[in-house]
């Protein structure tokens, strides 16, 4: 029975004394210098054999920053945030400000909590104090500066992803 002696290599192809896991071969390298120095011959794989070549230490990797995840809402988990209520007492307004909101609502697929046009939206919501509070809504009553802030800064939850 004969034993498989495995080299192993860095993603740059340099040969690693060091056990990498899915990089290695069965092919021997030869003479494997004692050290590892950069300007003096490695040994290198290029995919079917070792090569000598003059070793260059590879670039550091710096690892990447996650990807920004977008802060997209349904309509629905908008509502959700607003309290039903609330959106009752929108709904049923004939106040200028409520019926704007709606009708812009009404165009929109999502809500980006990051646009920078939501906080001026519920601001205007905000200063006009809107919704009214309505005795059939009970709970219904203005958007504070604070629940709008906190609308906005909520993190978004699985259920509310368009």
């Amino acid at each position: 029975m004969t034993t498989t002696i495995l080299h192993y290599y860095d993603l740059y192809g340099w040969y690693s004394p060091a056990e990498i896991p899915d990089r290695s071969t069965d092919v021997d390298p030869g003479n494997v210098p004692a050290e590892r120095v950069a300007g003096q011959p490695w040994p290198n794989w290029i995919g079917h054999e070792w090569v000598m070549h003059d070793y260059v230490e590879p670039p550091a990797i710096e690892p990447l920053a996650p990807p920004a995840v977008p802060r997209k809402i349904t309509l629905g988990a908008l509502q959700k945030r607003l309290g039903p209520m609330r959106v009752f007492a929108i709904d049923t307004s004939t106040h200028p400000v409520c019926v704007a909101l709606r009708s812009y609502l009404s165009r929109l697929t999502h809500i980006d909590l990051d646009d920078p046009d939501l906080p001026p939206m519920l601001g205007m919501l905000v200063a006009a104090e809107q919704p009214a509070a309505n005795p059939v809504f009970s709970g219904s009553g203005p958007l504070t500066a604070e629940d709008a802030a906190e609308i906005i800064a909520a993190p978004v939850q699985p259920q509310e992803v368009p």
